[in-house]
Parts: C-alpha cells; structure tokens; sequence
C-alpha cells in the first residue's frame, strides 16, 4: 500500500494503493513470436496520470532547510518523480521463468545474435514513480493494457552486466497464474543499461523515501553494496555523534545491579561501556513494523487499559535527556518505547538482516511467558542474554516496540497459555512485572515479532567492581575536571554505593570515594554544568552521598577540626562543589533543585556562608518538594549561619502545604537567638488545624530552650489536646525545657493533671518530663505512678524520681522505689535499681533488695544491680559475697558491671581512710582482669586472679 503522512504529528502512516484496474497478467503470448495481441481495453495512461497525479498532491515534498538536513520527517518523491512517465522506450526482455545457470548463460550468450529470438523478446517499456510496464508496441502502450506490470517499490537489487539488467523483487510479483522474483532486460548498448538500471534505482529509491525514515540511504541498497542481506544497511555511528552519548546514558541510567538465574552464575558487572554503535536499515522489517504500528494504533484508540505504572525506566531516562531525539521520534498513540534486547553475536546479526523469529524463542533463554519477543527496559537484564566474542565485546540490540495497551502479570508462576490467549485478544503486549513478584527486574512479551523493530546494535564490553575501583582511583584531580570517562563513572560508581545489593560492595565503593574526594568531588562538580538533567541530578546525588559517608563533611566534626570557618573550608574537599550545587537551585528541572538542596544538606555548614542566601530564594519555589528540600538544607544549617533566612522561614508557616510547613518549623527550631522574629508565628502553628503541624512546632520550641520560654503557656493549653500525639509532644518539649518551663507556676500542676491522662504513652512521657522540672510538689504523683497499671507509665515513674533534677527533692521515694525493685516487668526493675543507685549512700536501705536483684533472671537488671551497689558503698557481707558470684556470672556485661562495683567500693574505701568494709581485690587487679574478660568468650566466665572472698575489717 501507499504510505502517507499524518499531517498532525508528522508520523508515517500506511494508506491504500492507488486505485488500477486490475488485469490479468498477458504474459501466455509472450513465449510466442506469433501470438495474436490482447484485445483493446481502454487507455491505461490516464488511469496511472490520476493515481499520480493525487501520490503527488499528497507527498508533495518538504521545503528543504537551510542547513540541507533531514528535517525528520519522511522524504517523498519530487514532483517529477510522480508525475508521468520517467523513463519509456523498446528494450529486450528475456523470456520464460527459467533461472537455470545454464540457461542464463546461453541467453547472456544469444543476446545481439541470431540467435536472440530464442531468448529475447522486444517489447515497449514504460517507467513511472509507481509501476514498471512493457507493451508488444508503443501504439499498444497508448491503448491497451500493459503485458506486465511491476511495482517498482519492491525491487531490492539492481544488477548491471554488458548490456543486460537484472531486476531482484523483494516479494513475489503476481503474474495470473505465474509469480516473478526477477526480470532480466537488455538494452542496445552498455550505456542504454545503465541508463535504465539508474532511471529503475531512482523511482524505486523515490518510492521508498516516501515509506521509509529520512536519511535512509536506499541508493547504496539498491547498488548492491550494503551487504549480503537485500534492502538492508547497517551505518556505524561516528566518533563524534552525539547519539553515542545518548546510548550511553541509556545505558548507564537503566542499569541495575540485579542478579537472576538468566544470569547463570556469572559475577554481574557493575557497568557496561559502549564501544560502538550500528544503525540499522531494513527495509522489510521496516515496512512490516509500520503496518503493525498502525494496527497497535488502531486497538488502542478503543482500548481502555490503564497506562502502566511505573512507566518504563527508559522512557523516564530519555524525557530528562536533551539529546533523546537523535534517536528518533516515538508514536505515543500506539505507546512506542525504546527497549533492550540481548542475544548472541550471530544472532544479532541475524534478527537486523532479517527479523526475530518466533521458532527460536527460548533457544538461548527459558520462556516463562511463552514463545515471543522479550525485551528488558533496563540495560543490566538484556546483557545476561548477551555473549562475549573472542574480542570481548557484546551485542545489545535497542529496538523500538509498539506495546499499545499492555497486560500486567505480578504472578511468581504465571500461566504462559492463559496469557498468550489473553494478551492476543483484549491487549498488545504483556509487561512480566518480576520486579513486584520477586524484586527482580520486568520485562516486555510481544506474541507478534512485527511489533518490535531492532533500530541499533549496541557493541559494548563488561565492566566488573575491580576494574570500576581501579578506573576511579586512577584519575587524577584534572582528568576529572576535564575528562567524559571521568564525568561518566564517577556519578555511576555513586549511583551504585547506594543502590548496588550487596551492602559490602556499597561499602567499598563508598570508602573509595570518600578517600578520594579531592579528585572525585571535581568530577561531580563538572558534571553539574552538563546540559542533561539527569546528569545534574545524579551529580548532586552522588554529592549528598559522600557528603553523608564522609564524615569531614559534617559540621560537628569539621567543628573539632578547625574552629576558623576558612581552615573548614579548606580542609573540606566538597566545598568545592558548592559554588556549583548553588547554581543548580534555579536549575529549569525540578529534580535537579532538590537534589542539589539535599547536597547542600548533607554537606552543612560549609556551604552555609554562600549557599544560605540562595537556599532562602528558593523558599519561594514552586514544587513542594523542593521547598521541603530547601527548610531540610537550612535546618541543618541552622543557628546563626541561617538567620537571614528566618524572614523567609516565617512566611512558609502559612505554606498551602502541610509538608513544607513542618520543614519550615524544623528549621526555626534549630535557629536559636536568630529565631526571634518568627518566634510569635511560630507559637501560633500549637494551633493550627494539622495535628502533625501542631506536633512539628512543639518541638521546634523544645529544641530552642530558653529562646521558647514565651512558648510555655501554649505548650500547656496542648497538653489538652484532642490528639494524642500532641499531647505527648508537648509534654515532652516542656520536660525538655526543664526549669526554663518550671518558671511558669502552672507547669508542674498542668503535668500533674496530664499524669492522669487516660492514654498511657501520655502518661509515660508526663513523668519522664516532671523528672526533669525537679519539684517537690510532683513526687507523690510520680511515687503514685509506680502503680500505674501500664509498665512503660511505672518505667518512667522510677527513672524520673532518680534524675539529678529530682534527687534532691525526692530522697522521701526511696522505700516505693525498693518495692518496685520487686515488679513483675524486668524494665521497671531496673530502672528502679539504676535509680536508687543514683541517690548513693542516701539509699543504703534499699541495699538488701538491690542485692537480691543480682539473682534477677534478667541480664540488664543484674547489671543495673551491681552497679548500683557499687555507687551506694557499704556493703554487707552478703552483697559482698553476691557481687563475688556476679565475677563468674555467664554474661560478660554481668562480670564487667561487677568488676566496675568493686571498683566504686575500693574507691570509696580509699577515700574514707580505709574504714568501713574492705575489698581484697584492688583497682588495679581489677582492671587487669577486665581486660582479660573483654577478650574472653562472653559465655566462659573467668574468676579474676587472686580474688578471694571480700570480708568484713577486722
């Protein structure tokens, strides 16, 4: 059929043939010098003037640029070639349908002697942009119907000898009864020939311009040296093209380390790197893949399958690349993606001469969906199906596939049958989503080959962890300012220090990178002014990411470092990034915005000198989660460093989104002075209508300290919240404030109330934050809550009453916290003992049930047991005797808390001038022993040496 343009989106479409009155074929007379003519029809000229004559109207062709180039859309004919006749007169054409050798030759023979009658026929040729024909006469050829008619479109091979050409067609030509693969003609002379050879190649090349993609060089196929395939051309790209670079990237950004049993055992690279790449022109293929397209079109203008979600990775790869069109448009009606293909050498060589064939389906790999195409849109999935050759190279073919509307099968085991049925009638293709069934990778089934079209054959080699490590440690600080390879593998080996599945791989790689982030931060730096976003913002990944693993860059240890903000700097090699990672935040991606907003977070305080001010314009940004982003960076900044971006912070209170209001509170809790001036409407989100804003505030305040004292009173009306995660909050943030909220009269009596709330994590954290106000007045309530039916409410009751705020108030607690010492939760014993050990000397009664808890069935209460005898002193023999049975307890933390009581025992000891009781073992020998328990299994206990029993003084 004829193939048109669509005149809205300039995609190719096919339309049917011009309408020609159909003829048999009146080639019986032709083997007969004395055959009587066929009888006159009418003129046929004016039949093929109007099928022209509107090929013409509709393929008019496009004007040409200035540069001469494709302008990407389908080349057509010129007017000449469409209108009329190109080429007419009397040449010999060879009789009969022999192709015998012999028989050629003797007819190769006879041409030009007496004896050409016997092989040759004269007839009248006419040759038009559409047919080939040929008549007994050129009066015949004005009104009568042609003895045969050829479409020029499907001549795939032209061969000039002497004075004969060999016409190849690349499907059978209807004949009547008779089919012709070829025509063998013969002009008077050598130069007649190749004048008609040329006059044939020029209408066949016109006609398939105007079917095939622009730049397709049909000329060369038509010569005969593309190769041995007809109609089929493979074009290596040049060194320079930018669509290497664009595979590249595709290749880089789908590739996954997965391993699956495709795999066979192999180790699984970490990376492959393009060598070169073949574009591949296939005129068959080619026309049978638009005839699909257009009927995958066709079903999904009615189909109403959802879109697929996610959608595939290579298509959410190329709409970040800005190089993504030089590999040609896609046709999102019929849902086109690009998508990988591996297979062995020969077998790619194989399916671009000609096309996939279903009959080897699972000859190299399994068929779990059944015999069909499959294709990966991750580049790591096709290489397990890719072999190496004796060079080491690999092939990957990226075709283009029409899914259309697409069945997705999540199901471990899936029914091959069942779903080919399925997929044939209701869909296009099927999606195997292995990656929700088994964390793997999904793949793309199509059931019909026509729908999937090899473009490119991808010839790259494996690249393993070693090699990648060794690359990157390599480099040079100017190789990686300067250096493509540089800017390429640096970026992927941090993509893989995040994402790669085995955590000691992540490891190494990320400690590399971290040792050499003099040389590897330069690189990423460079990467940030790429033109491709996607590059941008795996740059400013990569950045955070060593920014987090190095631990140089975060602000408490450079603190340590260097307390000059200049010696920070330079000592800090990702400070050299900064300057960078600040232009990107009105970057035009969005991506790229946040991820640079999250470098700068990570990094810190560094960059808070130059980036604080940019970071506050961003505030403004229209994507929330680059505003979110930015509130993260500020709050890690924070204090004094980003005080000029409080103004701005304020103003995000009011942000329509409840997720960059919290960010926005987070960050004035950590401005302290500086947080003055947003301090009001900072109080003000206690009542906003979003609990979790609610929440977000008070503990903004509680980080704040004694700039949030004028925060005290709403604290306290939340602590009559509705919502019970705001209750607990402010509690929590007032007991944080401490005796900065203990200066309001009504604080102590509000917790007080709140002890009594009906949710116990309300209580719990009720009392943990009256330990902290050190009141008088709260201690009955907390020693009344050390019967609380709730464990975690009892737990906090005890701790509270042992702070160093409480202890001097609450010596009277003593006698309840000994009786918790026998509470049926091992959590609420041990925090009794630990607090009564806190008290010291002062809880020398409750000696006897801390000794009996050294024979707790539960570890941590031995250990709190022992050392809480050990800061009481004044033992009895008995407790003595029961720390000495501790020193061969099984459990190494048991003999170290024991080792450390006799410590606090000989100290004190020594201290008081050796009264009271005295321990055998010293300091020294303890300590000794210590160290030999540390390095001893944890379930041998070893007696200390020398250590007897511990007596009284006598």
């Amino acid at each position: 059929g004829q193939c048109g343009l669509d005149r809205g989106s300039g995609r190719p479409h096919m339309a049917p043939s011009p309408s020609v009155p159909s003829q048999p074929w009146t080639e019986a007379a032709d083997g007969c010098a004395d055959a009587p003519p066929p009888p006159p029809l009418p003129p046929l000229h004016e039949a093929y003037r109007s099928a022209e004559d509107s090929l013409r109207r509709e393929h008019s062709p496009p004007p040409p640029t200035a540069s001469g180039k494709s302008t990407g859309t389908k080349a057509s004919l010129s007017s000449e070639a469409w209108h009329g006749e190109l080429r007419s007169g009397w040449l010999f054409k060879r009789s009969g349908g022999s192709v015998r050798p012999v028989v050629q030759r003797a007819a190769s023979v006879a041409a030009g002697t007496s004896a050409q009658r016997l092989f040759w026929r004269r007839r009248y040729f006419v040759l038009t942009g559409v047919h080939l024909s040929y008549w007994h006469s050129e009066e015949a050829a004005q009104s009568e119907r042609a003895m045969g008619t050829l479409q020029v479109v499907e001549v795939d091979d032209v061969v000039v000898d002497g004075v004969e050409v060999l016409l190849h067609f690349a499907a059978p030509q209807h004949a009547g009864s008779r089919e012709r693969t070829t025509l063998c003609i013969a002009g008077a002379t050598p130069e007649e020939a190749e004048e008609w050879a040329g006059a044939i190649r020029q209408a066949t090349a016109g006609r398939l311009r105007s079917m095939l993609p622009s730049g397709w060089d049909v000329g060369t196929m038509l010569n005969g040296h593309a190769g041995a395939a007809k109609r089929v051309m493979k074009v290596e790209l040049g060194p320079g093209d930018a669509l290497l670079s664009t595979i590249q990237d595709l290749a880089d950004y789908t590739y996954i380390c997965k391993k699956t049993r495709d795999r066979r055992g192999q180790e699984v690279p970490v990376r492959i790197e393009v060598a070169k790449v073949v574009c591949v022109q296939n005129v068959g293929a080619w026309m049978a893949y638009e005839r699909a397209r257009e009927r995958v079109r066709e079903r999904v203008r009615t189909s109403e399958a959802p879109p697929l979600i996610p959608e595939v990775l290579t298509a959410s790869t190329l709409s970040a690349n800005p190089y993504a069109p030089s590999l040609g448009n896609l046709d999102e009606e019929s849902n086109e993606q690009w998508l990988f293909h591996g297979t062995r050498v020969a077998a790619a060589d194989g399916i671009t001469d000609s096309e996939f064939r279903m009959d080897l389906a699972g000859t190299h790999r399994g068929t779990l969906y059944g015999k069909a195409v499959y294709l990966a849109e991750c580049a790591s999935k096709a290489d397990e199906y890719s072999e190496e050759d004796d060079g080491g190279l690999c092939r990957m073919l990226l075709c283009r596939a029409s899914l259309g509307s697409v069945l997705v099968q999540r199901d471990k085991k899936p029914s091959a049958p069942e779903l080919e049925a399925a997929c044939r009638q209701r869909y296009d293709s099927l999606c195997g989503d292995r990656w929700t069934a088994v964390g793997t990778f999904r793949e793309y089934v199509l059931y019909e080959s026509s729908q999937v079209y090899p473009e490119y054959i991808i010839y790259y080699r494996r690249m393993y962890q070693g090699e990648l490590l060794q690359a990157i440690g390599q480099f040079t600080p100017e190789e990686c300012a300067t250096s493509e390879r540089a800017r390429r593998l640096v970026p992927h080996a941090a993509t893989l220090a995040q994402t790669h599945p085995d955590p000691q791989a992540r490891y190494r790689i990320s400690l590399l990178l971290g040792a050499h982030a003099h040389t590897v931060v330069p690189a990423l730096a460079s990467c940030l002014k790429d033109d491709s976003p996607l590059r941008r913002r795996t740059a400013a990944a990569a950045l955070a990411h060593i920014a987090d693993f190095t631990a140089l860059s975060r602000g408490s240890a450079i603190s340590t470092i260097s307390e000059d903000s200049k010696d920070r700097e330079r000592t800090n090699p990702l400070s050299m990034a900064v300057p960078a990672l600040v232009a990107c935040l009105p970057d035009p991606n969005e991506a790229v915005r946040k991820a640079a907003a999250q470098a700068l977070e990570q990094i810190g305080t560094v960059a808070a000198k130059l980036a604080v001010p940019a970071l506050a314009a961003q505030l403004s940004d229209p994507s929330e989660e680059v505003r979110c982003a930015v509130a993260k960076a500020l709050e890690k900044m924070g204090g004094e460093a980003a005080g000029p971006a409080v103004p701005l912070l304020a103003q995000c209170l009011q942000d329509a989104n409840v997720s960059v209001r919290k960010a926005a509170i987070a960050a004035l809790g950590q401005m302290g002075a500086a947080v003055a001036p947003a301090l009001p409407a900072l109080i003000e989100c206690l009542q906003s209508e979003s609990h979790c804003v609610r929440c977000a505030a008070a503990e903004s305040l509680a980080k704040l300290g004694p700039f949030a004292e004028s925060g005290v009173p709403a604290l306290l009306e939340c602590l009559s919240d509705e919502n019970v995660g705001v209750r607990t909050t402010a509690a929590t943030a007032l007991g944080t404030l401490g005796h900065y909220a203990a200066n309001s009269g009504h604080t102590a009596d509000a917790l007080c109330e709140t002890l009594l709330d009906c949710h116990e994590g309300v209580r719990a954290v009720t009392a943990t934050a009256l330990g902290r106000l050190g009141k008088a007045s709260t201690v009955p309530v907390l020693v009344e809550a050390l019967k609380d039916t709730s464990e975690d409410v009892r737990k906090a009751a005890a701790m509270a009453l042992g702070t160093a705020a409480m202890r001097p108030v609450a010596a009277s607690s003593i006698p309840q916290l000994t009786k918790a010492l026998k509470d049926m939760n091992e959590d609420v014993r041990k925090a009794a003992a630990t607090s009564l050990g806190a008290y010291g000397s002062v809880a020398s009664s409750a000696t006897a049930g801390i000794t009996a808890c050294l024979s707790d069935t539960t570890v941590s209460v031995r250990k709190a047991a022992a050392i809480a005898l050990g800061q009481i002193g004044n033992p009895s023999r008995g407790t003595i005797q029961a720390l000495n049975e501790r020193l061969k307890d099984p459990n190494e933390g048991v003999r170290k808390a024991a080792v450390k009581a006799h410590e606090y025992l000989s100290r004190r000891r020594q201290e008081s001038g050796h009264t009271g009781h005295e321990a055998i073992a010293s300091p020294a020998s303890t300590s000794t022993w210590l160290s030999m328990t540390e390095s001893s299994e944890p379930d041998a206990p070893r007696a200390p040496p020398s250590l007897g029993c511990l007596a009284p003084r006598r």
